[in-house]
């Protein structure tokens, strides 16, 4: 018969094992790497509280939507250092859309892992924003998965390739310790009604966690109250906070002062 193992106080499992201080795992504090996505419709300000880090440190901007100098006019970003690159997703079924989109997520791809390794290699916490992923999915799908003029394909195994190069967006600055910030455009049918059926239309949700995935309703978007909390560390911090005001600092007071 087994005897059932007696607990013993941490101090003496650690030296039992041999573990050091340095293997335990530890409570994100500040600091550490902020990973958000915000899920909203065209104009509610995600690309404005992806910039707000640029308080903090430099960034990164991953642009596909085109709007984002309007956003930087903002005084609150002057003399910030904000690095911008642009790309575009072809029109499907116009002539050469395949080479144009292999050319784009090609270029992308040597763009952001050359911002990586500058960031890492020169010890500057960083924050990488993607405005948007929406986009960056669908480039990547147009680029590297065997699709038709109407985007169709064949078997969902061709999507394995494309689905590793996606994760890897969102996990490389965390362990490299920068920030992230991705926006996502959502359409008001999914976020006012939760139509989930749509979400794959939408974006191509990643497997990721995140420390904040925060949703705007598209219907409360000029009463106030409007950010809504899809899954986050400190989820009950951040439900009912006022968006117009949140600020990527603000986020990361919360996420620090959780307990």
């Amino acid at each position: 018969m087994t005897v059932p193992q007696q607990a013993l106080p941490v101090d003496e499992w650690k030296a039992k094992l041999g573990i050091t201080t340095s293997d335990l795992i530890k409570p994100w504090k500040g600091g550490d790497p902020l990973i958000v996505v915000v899920w909203g419709p065209y104009s509610s300000g995600k690309t404005h509280f992806a910039f707000t880090a640029s308080s903090l440190c430099p960034v990164f901007l991953f642009d596909f939507e085109h709007n984002t100098s309007e956003v930087a006019r903002h005084p609150q970003f002057k003399d910030k250092l904000i690095v911008r690159q642009t790309y575009f997703v072809p029109v499907l079924g116009v002539t050469g859309w395949k080479q144009q989109a292999e050319a784009q997520a090609n270029k992308f791809r040597k763009d952001y892992y050359d911002a990586l390794t500058l960031a890492t290699q020169q010890h500057v916490q960083c924050c990488f924003v993607i405005d948007s992923v929406t986009k960056v999915w669908e480039l990547l799908r147009y680029a590297y998965v065997p699709i038709d003029d109407a985007g169709r394909t064949g078997s969902a195994w061709n999507y394995g390739f494309v689905n590793s190069l996606y994760q890897a967006l969102f996990d490389e600055p965390r362990f490299k310790g920068h920030h992230f910030v991705g926006t996502c455009r959502t359409n008001n049918l999914w976020v006012d009604k939760r139509k989930t059926e749509l979400l794959e239309a939408d974006w191509k949700e990643p497997e990721t966690p995140f420390n904040a995935s925060i949703i705007l309703q598209a219907d409360q978007i000029d009463t106030g109250t409007h950010m809504t909390v899809k899954k986050c560390t400190p989820n009950l911090k951040l439900k009912g906070t006022d968006w117009r005001e949140m600020t990527f600092t603000d986020l990361i007071g919360l996420v620090e002062s959780y307990e």
